[in-house]
């Protein structure tokens, strides 16, 4: 597991000292995110969803989901999110031969 816990404190000194979102490639693979909050936001292009996930040792993460996986999470999957439903994001990698990065949102 010593991988996974050197991923995570890079994650937590190159993002989350200066507050900022979260790029997805910079999740680790395959691990289970609990999403512990999850609201639309209006963005550049169009809107969008952000998701806040908590991270081993105590860090959280926001990451702003991509236009394909935003449209597909509607108001009660945001609603039950907020109201402690425990969903988890994991990252499965970028897809192969196509522009999109693969995500799994699980119970």
């Amino acid at each position: 597991m010593l991988p996974g816990y050197i991923n995570q404190l890079s994650l937590a000194f190159r993002y989350f000292t200066m507050g900022q979102v979260v790029p997805i490639p910079a999740l680790t693979l395959r691990y289970p995110y609990p999403v512990v909050g999850a609201h639309r936001v209006t963005g550049p292009y169009e809107p969008t969803v952000v998701f806040t996930l908590q991270s081993d040792y105590g860090v959280t993460l926001k990451i702003y989901l991509p236009r394909l996986y935003a449209r597909c999470v509607d108001d009660a999957d945001i609603d039950n999110i907020n109201l402690g439903k425990k969903y988890k994001l994991k990252y499965l990698g970028p897809s192969v031969g196509l522009a999109y990065y693969v995500l799994r949102l699980e119970l």
